[in-house]
């Protein structure tokens, strides 16, 4: 076996598991080389320059059980409220019933209120 069989078929017919050149590096390396393009890269491209905020971000200040969290822990936390409020969205996201609208529209309240202590 010359190659993994995907882009140059090996005389046996056998091909690797790698998954073919649109996910394995080898395979990409070996197309790449066929058709006279530049090799791949293994370092992520460069990150592009960005306008510093008007304003600085600053997260919320946090406090669970005595401890603040940390500027990382504090981001989650928003990011999940955030998710969880978009999921709410649906008044039948807790079920069809009197109960389950109930709750969810309560859940929605009480994420708003906490979103808009996060959020400046």
């Amino acid at each position: 076996m010359s190659g993994h069989g995907w882009v140059t078929p090996n005389a046996d017919g056998s091909v690797a598991k790698c998954g073919g050149p649109a996910i394995c590096r080898v395979c990409a390396r070996e197309k790449a080389a066929l058709e006279g393009l530049p090799p791949v890269r293994n370092e992520p491209p460069p990150m592009p320059a960005v306008k510093p905020a008007k304003r600085p971000w600053q997260p919320a200040d946090i406090m669970i059980n005595g401890r603040v969290l940390t500027s990382a822990e504090s981001e989650c936390l928003r990011a999940a409220v955030t998710s969880f409020l978009d999921d709410m969205q649906d008044d039948d996201a807790l079920g069809k019933d009197e109960h389950g609208r109930l709750m969810t529209k309560a859940y929605r309240v009480a994420m708003e209120r906490i979103l808009s202590l996060m959020l400046p």
